[in-house]
C-alpha cells in the first residue's frame, strides 16, 4: 500500500473479476452433473490457467509500466509477487 500512496494513489480494497465464459448457474449444473469428476477437474484446471495467466500478464504490464515511468522502487514487489504466483500455480497444478 505504501508503493501506491508513494505515487500519490488511494490504496483500495476492491477486487476484480476476469470476463471468463460461464453458462448461467442452472445450465451449468446440468453440465457439471452429466460430467465424471475427471471432467469436472479438467474443466476447473482450464479455469484456474485462464486466471493465472491474466494474474501473470497483468504482473507484467505492472513491471514494464514501472521500468518506463521510473518508479524503480516498485520493481522488486511486482516481481516477488510475480514469481510466489508462478510458484503458487506450479504447486498446484
Amino acid at each position: 500500500m505504501e508503493l501506491i500512496k508513494n505515487v500519490c494513489g488511494t490504496p483500495t480494497s476492491k477486487k476484480g473479476e476476469l470476463p471468463i465464459s460461464k453458462p448461467p448457474g442452472s445450465v451449468r449444473n446440468i453440465i457439471q452433473n452429466s460430467m465424471t469428476e475427471a471432467e469436472q477437474e479438467l474443466v476447473q484446471i482450464v479455469e484456474d490457467t485462464v486466471v493465472e495467466n491474466a494474474e501473470i500478464t497483468g504482473y507484467n504490464l505492472l513491471t514494464q509500466m514501472t521500468t518506463v515511468m521510473k518508479l524503480r522502487d516498485t520493481l522488486p514487489p511486482f516481481r516477488q509477487s510475480l514469481e510466489r504466483g508462478k510458484n503458487d500455480y506450479l504447486a498446484k497444478n
